[in-house]
């Protein structure tokens, strides 16, 4: 055993350019158990899909290898439950540095169509049609590596970890068998018919005018394919923006159906609707302004009744009613009187008169002091008009500084403050206004983009092309094959025909050489890492070692180092427990899943450095022990800051460490 630590070796920055590949966006309809339309998104990072079982994460994943990686047998989607005339299909929206690509899929057909975005038109323009087109555009266009390889090293789940895997046996390579010899003495000039029927009619199908007829026959084949393909391309196209304009209705629907629940909570809480700024401290400072409001307008009042009291004091009535009025009167009227019966008896009688000025200065005297007192009254009604103004001002203070509380603590039927205070709290930690701008905020974006109306009569007239697209493809009638295999097969053909015309001689051009495969799960993993970075197996070897024993020692406290591991696939560990070198089939079920999973990890710690694509998971670590789990989490992590991860559990704890996390409900 080799223990001296290996210095790892770096990536050239000039070995493959730099890409990156992102998922934004997932959308299914009519698939499986799933609702009617799933919407999901995606962000750069660590992404966390939770789930509980059954709840369609196994689905999801299916869903976006289907899309991904195109029409492969075993990975079609359930369609139970959904009627023939619904949809069944599923899109991808895929950003590379500033262009985004829509991927979409009909699960039925099988049709799989790529479009553009258009940032003038903001609409998705389709480019490709048909698997093989859109496969060769992602390796050459996206970088995208073999479907192999992406399956092998970008995918995980808990049925592709060694533990759910059957024994694996070393294939061994069995002696090729010998072509059957012709017999001795046997000649086909004497035996015609030694080839057999199938060899014979081969032979004669390989003749110059059978090739030729075969050639037309295959033109004819592809103009009529690439009639139907036309057609079938331009019925993609309409599908794509029926898709994108039912997403758009759908997504109208959905913020008038959030807007509308959000009323309905609203609804409850009434009384808390378009409050005024600063109505905590209003509530907090009622009391204190209630009471200053009662002392000031008690006080005002006690000194009302004060005024009012003098004023009744003052004026008591009428002066002409008033005992020194009426005196006076009958002084003055009794002296008159009196005055002229005594000047007809005595000489001195008209000084009587006198007594009537006396009665008429009392007169005089009460009259005027009546006069005062009105004047007194006006004065101290002047007083109590100041005072009563003095309070409707007091009461107006109040409105501004509690008349919102006092209106709240009717309408809510609360008694005090205090419990004012608690309803408010509670409605605001709702954040039911929060929601309910957003919701219209959302809703109003929408509607900038189009209105439901229109998206609803340019979907129907899509419609109406798109089914008269396929009444002429239902006259037309499938092809046979595809363009590019016609296409192909006619290029064979011709050049077949040119060399038994001499015309060329073939060349024999040496095919590049494959990386053998290796043995076991690891083998299988190593091969296709290599091939995704074309290097040979002691340079990966250099890259790999140290990233795997730091990812392992995080997922295990186990006491393994490893020792070796060859092309093939065989990992060994020395055991420091063991005292001696151990193979990676000694070790446990659960053991071997870790050591798996760290060698992915590392290994896609390595490409992201060049290629830098989603990593799809589906629950692969369902069956880790918890302690383990941390350790996962870290690394997913970890990988997410390097490359987008998309995680899909039913382990909450994962949530903790995401920079994105969905519910599927």
């Amino acid at each position: 055993m080799n223990s001296r630590p290996r210095k790892r070796r770096k990536l050239h920055s000039n070995d493959t350019p730099h890409q990156k590949m992102q998922l934004l966006e997932i959308v299914l309809q009519g698939v499986g158990s799933l609702p009617a339309t799933l919407k999901t998104n995606f962000k750069a990072g660590y992404n966390v899909i939770l789930g509980a079982n059954q709840s369609g994460k196994t689905t999801v994943f299916e869903a976006l290898l289907a899309i991904l990686l195109g029409k492969k047998p075993g990975m079609e989607l359930p369609t139970r439950g959904i009627a023939q005339t619904q949809p069944s299909r599923g899109g991808i929206t895929i950003k590379e540095g500033n262009t985004v690509y829509r991927l979409m899929k009909d699960f039925r057909s099988g049709t799989i169509l790529l479009s553009q975005l258009n940032p003038s038109t903001s609409k998705f323009d389709p480019i490709l049609k048909g698997w093989d087109a859109v496969e060769d555009f992602l390796k050459r266009s996206l970088a995208f590596p073999s479907i192999a390889a992406f399956e092998s090293l970008f995918t995980l789940s808990s049925r592709t970890l060694p533990s759910a895997r059957k024994p694996s046996y070393q294939s061994i390579s069995s002696p090729t068998p010998e072509a059957p010899s012709r017999p001795a003495g046997l000649t086909l000039a004497d035996h015609g018919s030694f080839l057999g029927d199938e060899e014979e009619e081969k032979a004669q199908e390989d003749t110059p005018q059978a090739l030729e007829a075969k050639l037309s026959r295959l033109r004819s084949e592809l103009s009529h394919a690439e009639e139907v393909d036309k057609i079938e391309f331009e019925h993609g196209g309409i599908q794509s923006r029926i898709f994108e304009l039912e997403k758009k209705i759908g997504e109208l629907d959905e913020a008038d159906k959030e807007i509308q629940k959000v009323e309905e909570e609203r609804k409850k809480y009434k009384f808390f609707a378009d409050l005024p700024e600063g109505i905590e401290a209003k509530i907090a400072s009622y009391r204190k302004v209630n009471e200053q409001r009662a002392r000031e307008v008690g006080q005002l009042e006690f000194e009302i009744d004060e005024l009012q009291r003098h004023v009744r004091a003052v004026v008591s009535g009428p002066f002409f009613k008033e005992k020194n009025f009426i005196a006076g009167a009958g002084i003055a009227l009794g002296c008159l009187i009196a005055s002229r019966v005594a000047a007809a008896f005595f000489p001195w009688g008209n000084y009587v008169l006198l007594g009537s000025f006396i009665g008429l200065v009392l007169m005089f005297y009460v009259a005027w002091q009546d006069f005062e007192k009105k004047d007194i009254g006006n004065k101290l009604q002047e007083k109590i008009q100041a005072k009563k103004e003095k309070i409707s001002q007091v009461e107006k203070r109040f409105e501004i500084e509690g008349g919102v509380v006092k209106n709240l603590l009717r309408m809510t039927r609360l008694d005090a403050p205090e419990d004012l205070k608690l309803e408010l709290e509670n409605y605001k930690s709702l954040g039911i206004e929060e929601k309910y701008k957003a919701a219209q905020g959302k809703k109003q974006a929408l509607l900038a983009q189009g209105d439901r109306a229109t998206y609803v009569k340019e979907r129907d007239e899509l419609r109406a092309k798109a089914g008269a697209l396929v009444e002429r493809l239902r006259n037309l009638g499938a092809a046979a094959k595809e363009v590019n295999e016609l296409k192909k097969e006619i290029r064979q053909i011709e050049k077949k025909l040119k060399e038994m015309k001499g015309a060329v001689t073939p060349s024999l051009i040496a095919a590049p050489q494959a990386v053998r495969p290796g043995g076991g799960p690891l083998g299988d993993v190593f091969t296709k890492a290599r091939g995704v970075l074309m290097t040979d197996f002691p340079t990966f070897k250099g890259y790999v070692r140290d990233r795997f024993m730091s990812c392992f020692s995080t997922l295990t406290t186990q006491a393994y180092t490893l020792d070796d591991f060859n092309e093939s696939g065989a990992v060994f560990f020395f055991s420091s427990a063991l005292g001696r070198r151990i193979t990676f089939e000694e070790l446990s079920p659960s053991l071997q899943d870790i050591v798996f999973v760290a060698f992915i990890l590392s290994i896609l710690e390595i490409i992201s450095e060049r290629w830098k694509g989603p990593v799809l998971l589906d629950d692969p670590f369902v069956n880790f022990e918890e302690g383990v789990l941390m350790g996962v989490g870290q690394s997913l992590k970890k990988l997410g800051g390097l490359t987008q991860v998309i995680h899909l559990s039913s382990k909450g704890g994962f949530a903790t460490l995401a920079d994105n996390t969905v519910s599927l409900r």
